[in-house]
């Protein structure tokens, strides 16, 4: 046995144990060969990896290898080492962990000893043949699978089995001298490997960095194919890549030894052996290697798919134009980097390799003009971070000293990346000298890539320094040829705007970009001075002009005005006039004239003082030419001086069209010497048309038409615009100037007469409503100044606005005449007045040619206009009141009074008034004479009707009659000037009435008195009714002491010590209001004292319970016989308060009837008698003998009978607990099947007080005691509640059937059958089975729809919500066993008024309701 042969036998025997360690060893192999070398293209790279590391000693001699397919067969082989013990021990072994020959060896690339295991993924069978070597790896070796229920595994992979050359597949012919590996290929991998080896062909760039390969041969199916790599021969870096014989790719590789810091070094003994080989722990140096793509001619080609290599690609892609290789650390299928310090350093050393070798390609006059075709700033990775960070930061600090750009001006002397600057558009070319600094930094034009300089000299950067080279060029005599060269380049704009977008590139360029606007006056040249003008000045485009070619002396006359023309020789330059107006200069427009007219007038100054006669014409001669659309929207040019016929020159905006020009209110016809008129004369030779002149001046504001402007004079004011009246300037001193500010005036009120004229008032009174609120102002602050400074002047001052107004009368009235301000009314006083008497008051007409311009009420009465009624309008109104049909004079005697009440009159004015003997209203209509009138100044009385009474009114208060009274002499009587007689009854019964309201009230009022000590207030209250003798009389009669003839019967009346009534005459709700007020109740107090009158006895106890007055103080109030009721007088209203009765009621159950029963039906048969007329009558619309139930805030309650509530919107909701939604018809439910057994069962003691059935009398037995009362009472709103129910469920039913075919009712039954909207016939029947009478059952009505029967339960509440329901035992029991057939329905708002929509809740099967939480009770109660 030869020596290789036992070599293998004893690995076989040492590795090809059965046992727990072989099996974990197999797994750990099939994990791993799966998972990191799952794809089969991976192979490849490792076979070439092992034969590149196969290199022969220190033989220099190239390697090659070839791949061979022939059928299921895969050969590889190579021209390298052969095996050796050492080799067959590690390609046997896993790891590789006690090998250090690959591991030490910085010449090998391999070092992790598993990537042989990746040709088991398209390989179970692999053959060796290396020298005397010849052995397989066989995953079907007849020992491996000897036990197929043997749970142990081998480790094939790993476990050589010696082989007979004999044994080999008799496919290939071998090379014995040559290292050959046999692969049976996998049948799921026979399709998939040929393509894998083929894809070198299309990549043959990877033999670039292989150590020893020289050469690939690959034979798929005898078609053979070959890569080569040569060297070039003009050049020692250069290499070239054949295919099948012929040239594939020309490569430049440069590579530099790059020494390993300490540093990095220290930091590689910290990382573990897993991640880094100790090769790289002991070296001192690596290698970095840059293989840039050449074309046929030998310049720089941008490699398109730049992968990372570690002597073979891997799978990290990177944005560099060239392929990078070195020792980078990998991961184990050798295709990703690892994130540690080495790669990341490896990184930084690249960067740094980068400038440099930049800069040496620079220095080689092949290669010069490429190298920003290879310059790469950021670094652009499909991983990790950290990588790039590395690259860019280093990189960064590189380029900021390394110079490696070619010069313009010497190719050899080298620029850095930040200085260097691309002339883009061929600048300095052109020309050379005019900046010499900057042109030093000019990069060689023959630059390929320029874009990628940071600096660029383009149009933008030339259109910044445009301006100093421009000053520079006129120095130098250039400036011709500057203007020719930016000429020629911004000759055409689309080429001027591509080129100014062209240069807008990436690569963070540090300058600015000027965006372009579509205004050319805007564009990036519009605000440079580089224009020469005809002053020789440099000038912006913007503020240039094209010089004038017809009209020499307005070019030169606008020269004077600062205007900017173009130099006559930048015009002969060829394309001038386009590109100049392309960059904004064109002809001088309507715009530019106005703005050198404005800027003109500034500098003239306020008062135009240096403005002359000439200047005027000259400016009129400019504005022929512009639009007048352009001169009407520059409120600047109204300033412009005008000459006028008076021979001055004022601002146009205070002159008038002169007749000749036909303006539409020939003021000069009216006024001669005080107004400014056009002397249209003096422009008619520079404007000789009458027409375009007019217009002119019209957009000067010069007025067509009478027109005002109102403003506030300050010390700059022109005093001339102050025109008064000899009168005026009499009255009012010339110190009035010193307070301009505060004198808001109209301008030309001189022209007062003239509001004579119509047309002249109507656009007088027109500015004056436009410009009210300003003038209110000015005035108010007038008035205020006036006052303040009365002493100083010798007459009271006088708003000139006002003056002029009333000065005689020029105010047109509505009836024609004239008036002054004072004379006429504010709109206001008339619209008070009657219709009647407004015609008879001076009133200022505001309608003008059917144009309503109506002035406030403030500004008339600021200008003079009556505010109040004057005293002599008074009597004239009182004449003009005529004694036909005294009804109609109510409402004028009303607003007479309301108006004169306002007045202020003199004491002389009163009396001339009372001598004139008018006749005012008496109480019984009738008009008498005012000194025979009486007032009562006592508000707590009621007096009939007397010829003798003055008549008063609702809306008006006490003081506003006696100020009449007084106005006309009316006799006011005090409580002392007559005398009361009075006839007394025995029967004080409405007077008790009264204090059983008194103390309730009392109850309320302290209530709201928290904090005080109660007892103190109840004593109050006690002596506050101490003094009040409430009796009725059956004659109430008043006289008055000094006249004993003059006597007055009355109805009610209270005085200090007593309150006497006329019985007979009594309302209640009225007087109970008067001694409300006597005794000064709040005005809520009042109204709920009003409202009890209306309510019987138990209901007022109802409300202050459910309200949370302590109804128990009542007794403490009838501790005095003052409020404590008669007993013995009028037994029926005997009332017991007990602590016993006030707590049978519980506040936490509503107590629900409202009117009784008898009253009920009374209500709903009666069409005589109305709620009104029971309200008017002072009638209790209760019996008061009856409980009644809680109001619940609803004291002011309509009661109404349920066929006036069913017309009403009502809302219906199905109750479901935590949410309310509508409920449909299929909810009214089924039969009485086993109802008839529980109408025999007997009710618990449980009594339900908002139902109508009267249980109390079923288990007490008594029909008179108390409890049955109280369920009598609530029969009323129970009997409501079903009726309203059963007809409302008749209105549902019949609004779910689409049409009625028959319809029968009875009395309390109702039958309807029909179609529904589906088209099916139904057949629904609804009876109130307590219609007649009550029947004790637990049900009220019964609805039968199609044969199916359901039941309804009726609970009735008049409150809007919270009610509290009372079960009964046999509604319960029902309940229980009816569960989805049997409903609660719960009416809310009942016998309310339309104010309250009334509310229907339907609950279905409450039982369930309570048992799932839905419905809570409040108590149980249950009898055992």
């Amino acid at each position: 046995m030869i020596k290789e042969e036992n070599h293998i036998r004893r690995l076989y025997n040492e590795r090809g144990k059965n046992d727990a360690n072989s099996t974990t060893l197999a797994n750990t192999l099939d994990k791993d060969i799966q998972t990191v070398f799952n794809s089969p293209e991976k192979f490849i790279m490792e076979l070439l990896q092992n034969a590149d590391d196969a290199r022969k000693g220190d033989d220099d001699q190239s390697i090659d290898v070839a791949f061979q397919i022939v059928g299921q067969y895969l050969m590889f082989s190579h021209t390298g080492k052969h095996f050796d013990d050492q080799d067959v021990d590690a390609i046997c072994d896993n790891a590789q962990q006690h090998l250090m020959q690959k591991k030490l060896n910085l010449n090998k690339t391999g070092y992790k000893g598993i990537g042989f295991k990746s040709v088991f993924v398209i390989s179970e069978c692999v053959y060796i043949i290396s020298n005397q070597y010849c052995f397989r790896f066989d995953s079907q070796y007849s020992k491996w699978n000897h036990s197929s229920t043997s749970t142990t595994r081998y480790p094939w992979q790993i476990v050589p089995i010696w082989t007979l050359r004999s044994e080999l597949p008799a496919v290939f012919k071998l090379d014995n001298s040559h290292v050959n590996f046999i692969f049976k290929i996998k049948p799921d991998r026979i399709r998939v490997v040929p393509q894998a080896i083929t894809q070198l062909l299309q990549n043959p760039y990877i033999i670039l960095f292989l150590r020893n390969i020289q050469q690939i041969t690959i034979n798929i199916n005898n078609k053979r194919q070959c890569i080569q790599l040569r060297k070039l021969d003009f050049s020692i870096f250069g290499r070239l890549i054949y295919v099948d014989q012929q040239v594939n790719s020309r490569w430049l590789i440069i590579t530099k030894k790059q020494d390993i810091s300490q540093h990095i070094h220290n930091q590689l003994q910290e990382l573990k052996n897993h991640e880094c080989p100790a090769k790289l722990k002991t070296a001192t140096s690596l290698d970095i290697q840059f293989a840039i793509q050449l074309d046929s001619n030998h310049h720089v080609n941008c490699v398109k798919q730049s992968n990372l290599f570690c002597y073979l690609p891997t799978q990290v892609g990177c944005n560099l134009p060239f392929l990078v290789n070195t020792d980078f650390l990998l991961s184990a299928d050798r295709m990703q980097l690892l994130s540690n310090i080495w790669n990341t350093y490896l990184f930084e050393c690249i960067a740094e390799y980068h400038i440099e070798s930049l800069k040496m390609m620079a220095e080689m006059e092949t290669y010069r003009d490429d190298i920003l075709i290879l310059f790469t700033p950021k670094l652009k990775l499909e991983v990790n971070q950290s990588f790039m960070n590395a690259y860019n930061i280093k990189i960064s600090t590189k380029l900021s000293y390394c110079t490696f750009i070619p010069s313009y001006l010497d190719p050899s002397r080298l620029l850095t990346w930040p200085d260097a600057i691309t002339d883009d558009i061929d600048f300095f070319n052109t020309l050379p000298s005019i900046d010499k600094s900057y042109q030093q930094k000019i990069a060689r034009y023959s630059l390929k890539d320029r874009q990628k300089l940071c600096n660029a000299f383009d149009i933008s950067v030339l259109t910044e320094r445009i301006q100093q080279y421009a000053a520079q060029s006129l120095a130098d005599n250039t400036y011709e040829q500057l203007l020719t060269y930016m000429i020629s380049t911004y000759a055409i704009e689309d080429i001027y705007l591509e080129l100014i977008k062209a240069n807008k590139r990436s690569y963070g360029r540090l300058r600015y970009y000027d965006s372009l606007s579509e205004s050319k006056n805007n564009s990036c040249l519009g605000t440079k001075k580089f224009l020469l003008t005809i002053k020789n000045t440099l000038v912006s485009p913007i503020g240039a002009f094209l010089p004038l070619q017809s009209d020499s002396l307005l070019q030169q006359f606008l020269t004077s005005l600062d205007a900017d023309f173009i130099h006559p020789k930048l015009m002969k330059i060829p394309n001038s006039k386009s590109w100049l107006n392309m960059i904004g200069v064109s002809n001088i427009t309507d715009d530019a004239l106005i703005r050198f007219i404005k800027q003109w007038l500034s500098k003239q100054g306020r008062k135009l003082a240096g403005v002359t006669r000439t200047d005027s014409l000259n400016i009129m001669r400019l504005l022929k030419n512009v639009s007048t659309i352009l001169i009407e929207k520059e409120d600047d040019l109204k300033k412009l001086p005008l000459i006028t016929k008076r021979g001055q020159l004022k601002p146009a905006s205070t002159c008038y069209l002169p007749s000749t020009l036909s303006p539409t209110f020939d003021l000069e016809k009216l006024v001669k010497n005080d107004v400014d008129i056009v002397d249209d004369e003096a422009y008619s030779q520079d404007v000789p048309s009458r027409i375009k002149l007019r217009s002119i001046l019209i957009s000067l504001q010069v007025k067509n038409d009478i027109s005002f402007y109102c403003g506030t004079f300050t010390i700059y004011s022109d005093a001339s615009k102050i025109d008064y009246y000899d009168e005026f300037s009499q009255l009012i001193p010339s110190r009035i100037q010193s307070f301009k500010e505060c004198h808001y005036h109209m301008a030309y009120l001189p022209y007062m007469r003239c509001l004579k004229i119509p047309s002249y008032a109507k656009i007088f009174f027109k500015n004056l409503h436009r410009y009210e609120d300003e003038i209110i102002r000015g005035m108010t602050n007038f008035k205020v100044h006036a006052r303040s400074n009365k002493h100083r002047y010798e007459h009271e001052m006088e708003h000139y606005l006002k003056f002029m107004l009333n000065r005689e009368p020029c105010i047109y009235g509505m009836n024609g005449q004239l008036y002054r301000m004072k004379d006429v009314y504010i709109p206001s006083i008339i619209k008070k007045m009657d219709a009647k008497l407004k015609r008879f008051l001076p009133q200022m007409k505001f309608k003008f040619d059917n144009e309503m311009i109506r002035l406030s009420d403030q500004l008339m009465i600021l200008l003079g206009a009556r505010n109040e009624l004057a005293y002599n309008d008074v009597i004239k109104l009182f004449d003009r009141i005529t004694d036909d049909n005294n009804e109609e004079y109510y409402p004028i005697y009303n607003s007479l009074y309301k108006l004169i009440s306002k007045a202020t009159w003199t004491t002389s004015q009163n009396d001339q008034r009372q001598r004139c003997r008018l006749k005012l209203l008496a109480s019984d209509g009738s008009r008498q004479p005012a000194a025979s009138l009486y007032y009562f100044s006592n508000q707590h009385l009621r007096i009939r009707q007397h010829p003798n009474i003055f008549k008063s009114f609702a809306d008006m208060t006490k003081e506003e009659e006696l100020l009449i009274c007084r106005y006309f002499g009316v006799q006011i009587l005090q409580d002392t000037d007559y005398v009361i007689h009075q006839k007394q009854l025995t029967s004080i019964f409405q007077g008790n009435k009264i204090k059983y309201l008194l103390k309730r009230i009392a109850i309320t009022v302290t209530k709201s008195n928290l904090g005080q000590d109660m007892e103190q207030m109840y004593q109050e209250w006690i002596t506050k009714y101490e003094k009040l003798q409430i009796m009725p009389v059956r004659e109430l009669v008043l006289q008055v002491k000094l006249k004993a003839d003059m006597t007055f019967k009355a109805d009610f009346i209270i005085t200090a010590d007593h309150c006497l009534y006329y019985e007979e005459e009594l309302n209640l709700a009225e007087y109970i209001e008067v001694i409300g007020q006597y005794i000064n109740l709040p005005p809520d107090q009042i109204n709920l004292l009003s409202q009890f009158t209306l309510m019987p006895n138990e209901m007022m106890t109802r409300y202050l319970q459910n309200h949370n007055y302590d109804v128990s103080a009542i007794a403490k109030l009838d501790t005095t016989s003052v409020l404590k009721d008669d007993n013995d007088s009028n037994p029926n209203l005997t009332e017991t308060v007990t602590l016993e009765n006030l707590s049978s009621s519980d506040e936490n159950v509503s107590l629900n009837p409202i009117v009784s029963h008898d009253n009920y039906h009374h209500h709903k048969s009666s069409k005589s008698s109305t709620y009104a007329d029971m309200v008017k009558s002072g009638k209790s619309f209760y019996n008061d003998d009856e409980p009644i139930g809680s109001l619940e805030g609803q004291v002011d309650f309509k009661p109404c009978v349920p066929d006036e509530a069913i017309k009403n919107d009502i809302q219906f909701i199905r109750y479901e607990g935590n949410y309310h939604s509508s409920s449909s018809s299929s909810d009214i439910v089924k039969s009485e099947n086993i109802l008839s057994d529980v109408f025999q069962l007997h009710s618990s003691d449980l009594t339900n007080a908002l139902h109508t059935k009267d249980i109390s009398r079923e288990v007490n037995g008594k029909g008179n005691d108390q409890r049955d009362k109280t369920s009598s009472s609530h029969q009323w709103t129970g009997r409501w509640g079903e009726e309203f129910a059963y007809k409302y469920f008749i209105k549902y039913y019949e609004g779910k059937l689409n049409s009625i075919t028959n319809k029968t009712q009875n009395q309390g039954s109702t039958q309807i059958t029909g179609m529904d909207k589906k088209g099916n016939k139904r057949s629904i029947g609804i009876t109130w089975l307590n219609c007649h009478q009550e029947n004790n059952k637990p049900v009220d009505i019964k609805i039968t729809k199609n044969g199916h029967q359901k039941w309804i339960e009726v609970k009735t509440t008049y409150k809007s919500k919270d009610l509290f329901v009372k079960i009964s035992h046999m509604e319960w029991k029902c309940m229980c066993q009816y569960r989805k057939d049997y409903r609660l329905c719960c009416v809310y708002n009942a016998g309310m008024q339309a104010d309250a929509v009334p509310i229907i809740k339907l609950i279905k099967d409450p039982s369930s309701k309570f048992f799932n939480g839905t419905l809570t009770p409040r108590e149980i109660h249950f009898k055992l």
